[in-house]
């Protein structure tokens, strides 16, 4: 995939962030937003990129990137209140073998993506 792929995906990641759509499942564990996301072909992972003494999961709900059912999740800052929309989704393994950690600006939004434990992964803030 050449880097034009990861802009459309990157631009996915953004307009779902700056969407706010309401979250179907509210939870601060993981394996309860799993359970209500039961569509995913994949197990959400916890992610070493994550600040779990910064960040605090919110809830999630199913959103799509690049045309592949995957998961949204919103994590709010700790001390600045901020709301972060954290993706994960299983893509083909040449397209993540070959990501690089890449972070842009789309309207407005920081997008970073990033592979891990065989998942796309995408933070937008």
């Amino acid at each position: 995939m050449s880097t034009h792929d990861y802009s459309v995906i990157s631009k996915d990641i953004a307009y779902n962030h700056n969407s706010k759509l309401q979250m179907e499942v509210v939870s601060t564990q993981l394996q309860t937003v799993q359970g209500h996301l039961n569509k995913l072909d994949f197990k959400l992972v916890n992610s070493r990129k994550i600040q779990r003494d910064n960040l605090q999961l919110i809830g999630g709900r199913y959103c799509n990137i690049n045309g592949k059912i995957a998961a949204q999740m919103q994590l709010r800052h700790n001390k600045t209140q901020t709301i972060y929309t954290f993706y994960q989704a299983n893509v083909e393994k040449d397209f993540i073998d070959n990501l690089s950690n890449d972070e842009m600006a789309i309207d407005g939004v920081k997008v970073k993506l990033w592979r891990e434990k065989g998942l796309l992964m995408g933070l937008a803030f």
